[in-house]
């Protein structure tokens, strides 16, 4: 695009009334004997195309070439603004032939004063051939010749003295044909206006996390930061992160995973300006399910090519960053690519990450609450997630006020260094949205006083028992209130229950551990059928 603005000012003694400015050419498209012209009164542009998809100098992709009033003259005070009030066309040795003419044309009538009348419609029309050349749908250009075309804009009134400050941008596309520029063309002109209209203060993408990714046999571990959550582009919101495998280190690029916050926002439209499409393509540009947001994936499998990753084979991994502005022209801007290239491979001789481990040898908190408070029940569990990245040191966790709240974090002690690894972290819903620091992963899972926390078991020998998954929360998705599986007077969460133990001896005179099947009726509602004991 090349942006022109034009100042006009009135140095004469008269005021100007039902003065009119106008954006001419004469634009010569590659071999200009076969050029068509038109307008589009939505976005304001007057435009040339070709008549063929065979032109003397482009051949099969001709370009299109528009011209936009970004501002028009502005009335009442400033208050407003003037978009396109005429266009009007000639062939080389025609037109105007004086000011009067001149001025008519400008007024979107004929040279003789005359109205425009449209040739599909039968209507006055300022706007000459203002159909839509891509669906082939009203008034177009047929006449091919050496075009000059003008759009205008007014009326407006300038007094002695007075000034105006016109700005016309010309927009360049080029599509794989005749017609898909034209469409190319009004896709980066709606961009153009976007911006403009923004005074070129465009919000940038989320900067790119800080990736680390570990090979493994037949395996590959990838890991982010938090960097790009500290976003602030109003009105644009960080939204989640995008995992990409790629054929080469340039693409093209698959979509692995998407983490995204759960905050409502899940698939995003955006228009795409496709070279090869006729027309503005509406596609998917955000691709969240409010899943939840993780820092870390594990992969064995080769989603561009299928199959499993093979040791000793290179592949090419990216992750970004998105934020996602609803109702902007752009609605998601993603963060640069930077890519990564692993090897899938065994670790090196004499190393045993089977060794590696995470003890907790304390864990203490204040006797009494603070005034104001109670205490909560909360949980740390700690889980090795990457080996190859631990260190000898030790952690702690704790806890800080936040306002009306409470954060957490985790302070890192190697020799005399310390660091704060985690800090300000408000999650304590036991999902994936915690981040793996030095191969680790630290969870806390905060629960109100009396409520149940975890159900588990320890055995001496005997066959040890295990839940059942049917979605619950405790003990592997077999345990929780009764009131989330068949009902229960006790509701859910309560917090007037108590630790139990229920102890098995299995000698007399031992108590009877009872087993029963679940299965269905005859309605189809689920019931509990003893077996034996």
């Amino acid at each position: 695009t090349v942006f022109m603005k034009y100042k006009i000012i009135n140095r004469g003694p008269n005021t100007l009334t039902d003065a009119y400015v106008s954006q001419w050419s004469d634009p010569d498209l590659g071999g200009f004997v076969d050029d068509l012209v038109g307008c589009d009164t939505v976005l304001s542009v007057g435009y040339v195309y070709n008549a063929t998809n065979n032109d003397e100098q482009y051949g099969a992709q001709t370009p299109c070439v528009g011209y936009d009033f970004l501002q028009g003259p502005s009335v009442s005070g400033g208050t407003v603004t003037l978009g396109l009030a005429s266009f009007n066309k000639y062939p080389n040795g025609g037109g105007p032939a004086d000011s009067s003419e001149s001025y008519n044309y400008m007024k979107g009538l004929n040279g003789d004063g005359t109205p425009l009348i449209n040739e599909v419609s039968g209507l006055p029309t300022p706007f000459n051939v203002s159909g839509d050349p891509v669906s082939n749908v009203g008034w177009l250009d047929s006449s091919p010749s050496d075009k000059r075309l003008m759009l205008s804009s007014g009326p407006f009134t300038m007094a002695a003295g007075d000034s105006q400050e016109v700005v016309v941008g010309i927009v360049v596309a080029q599509g794989t044909s005749r017609l898909a520029s034209i469409a190319l063309m009004k896709c980066f002109d709606a961009a153009v206006q976007a911006a403009y209209d923004a005074n070129f203060n465009l919000a940038s993408p989320p900067n790119s996390p800080v990736v680390t990714i570990t090979p493994r046999d037949g395996e590959v571990f990838i890991r982010w930061d938090t960097g790009s959550e500290n976003y602030s582009q109003p009105p644009y919101v960080w939204a989640g992160y995008n995992v990409y495998q790629g054929a080469s280190i340039a693409g093209p690029w698959t979509r692995v995973a998407t983490y995204d916050r759960e905050d409502g926002i899940t698939t995003v439209l955006d228009v795409e300006c496709d070279p090869d499409s006729p027309v503005p393509l509406q596609k998917v540009k955000a691709f969240g399910t409010d899943a939840g947001v993780r820092y870390s994936i594990e992969l064995s499998d080769d989603k561009v090519r299928g199959g499993p990753l093979n040791s000793g084979s290179t592949y090419y991994y990216t992750v970004t960053a998105y934020a996602v502005g609803l109702g902007e022209f752009q609605q998601v801007l993603e963060s640069p690519f930077a890519p990564i290239a692993v090897v899938p491979q065994t670790p090196p001789a004499g190393v045993d990450q089977s060794t590696t481990g995470v003890t907790v040898v304390a864990h203490t908190q204040e006797a009494t609450a603070p005034p104001g408070t109670s205490f909560s029940n909360d949980v740390v569990t700690v889980t090795v997630l990457d080996p190859a990245a631990m260190l000898d040191a030790s952690y702690q966790v704790g806890f800080k006020p936040d306002g009306a709240g409470t954060v957490w974090y985790v302070v890192r002690t190697q020799g005399t260094q310390v660091d704060t690894v985690i800090n300000n972290w408000k999650n304590v819903a036991l999902n994936e949205n915690y981040p793996v620091v030095d191969g680790i992963q630290v969870k806390i899972s905060s629960f109100p006083a009396g409520e149940l926390i975890g159900v588990s078991y320890q055995t001496t020998g005997a066959q040890p028992i295990d839940g059942v998954d049917v979605g619950l929360r405790f003990f592997n998705g077999g345990a929780d209130y009764a009131f989330d599986l068949f009902g229960s007077s006790i509701p859910s969460r309560s917090t007037t229950t108590h630790n139990c133990e229920l102890r098995f001896t299995g000698a007399s005179p031992g108590q009877y551990a009872y087993r029963y099947l679940r299965t269905l009726d005859g309605t189809g509602a689920r019931v509990y059928q003893i077996q034996d004991y």
